[in-house]
């Protein structure tokens, strides 16, 4: 496991926030891993007594292979445990409570089907056992982790799951999946593809092969793709307080007008980009939080 890595908060609804109560780092991914593996992320917190820290996140549309206390996503039960947990279509929530830690490892948008079986918008929006969807002993991968002596020997381990599930991975569905996540890179990457047929047309192919590519691999469909990351780029306009007219900005996102805007950013982030704007606390810019 090489070195930890700069972090960002794009997707973190209030980091400012978390920052105070929470530790992060991460690491990036060995080189066989890069394309299929954003990186390795891990967290600690230490709260007081009957103190209870709740995170809402935008999640980003990819994968994340986790082990750490069932009590963090919402169940009372602090055992630890290791799950697949496909992408999130909803504002998720992370409930912290006492004293803790979490690992995981956040796969490239559009590359979780390498590590499957399955199509991958089977797993959408669901938390699976690692056991029933990875060749893993499950408990004795918990185990390691939890008498691991700090956070990147835990990363470590998780690697090495990942890396024994890829060499056991047919080959041409790597190779499929490394190139979804090159498609959905450039989702991300540039905001003048706003439609499918945009997208198609970069890449050279069919709005149909996309379709099919995706359901596959990235476990939503592009046109998802392409709007949940214009949320999250109007998100962090909203939070560094950036747009000087939202008219113009959902203009430069792709939407028919600020009305859209602003009901689409309403109804998944539960405000309206104004009062979210208004709500969340400034972030420091010397040392960011991380978003999984």
């Amino acid at each position: 496991m090489t070195d930890a890595i700069t972090q960002d908060s794009r997707g973190i609804l209030d980091p400012g926030r978390m920052r105070q109560r929470v530790d992060f780092v991460r690491y990036e991914p060995p080189p066989e891993m890069v394309g299929l593996v954003q990186w390795f992320w891990a967290v600690a917190w230490h709260l007081d007594d009957g103190e209870e820290f709740t995170q809402p996140v935008l999640s980003h549309p990819c994968a994340n292979l986790s082990v750490g206390p069932r009590s963090s996503r919402g169940l009372d039960d602090d055992t630890v445990e290791a799950t697949v947990v496909g992408v999130a279509t909803r504002v998720d929530h992370r409930r912290l409570r006492g004293r803790g830690w979490n690992v995981a490892a956040k796969l490239e948008p559009g590359t979780f089907g390498a590590f499957l079986d399955v199509d991958a918008a089977t797993l959408t929006d669901r938390i699976r056992p690692m056991r029933a969807v990875l060749p893993v002993d499950e408990a004795e991968l918990v185990g390691a982790m939890v008498a691991a002596p700090d956070d990147r020997a835990r990363a470590s381990l998780l690697g090495e799951v990942l890396a024994t599930t890829l060499r056991r991975a047919d080959p041409v569905r790597v190779a499929a999946a490394r190139e979804c996540g090159r498609v959905a890179a450039r989702i991300q990457q540039d905001r003048s593809v706003r439609s499918v047929t945009d997208l198609a047309d970069a890449v050279g192919t069919s709005p149909r092969s996309l379709q099919r590519m995706f359901r596959q691999h990235a476990g939503v469909t592009p046109l998802w793709m392409i709007r949940r990351y214009r949320l999250i780029d109007a998100a962090e306009a909203a939070r560094a307080g950036s747009p000087t007219s939202w008219g113009d900005l959902a203009a430069e996102l792709g939407y028919a007008d600020q009305a859209h805007l602003s009901r689409e950013f309403s109804a998944t982030i539960g405000m309206s980009p104004t009062r979210y704007a208004t709500s969340v606390t400034a972030l420091s810019p010397s040392s960011p939080p991380c978003a999984s």
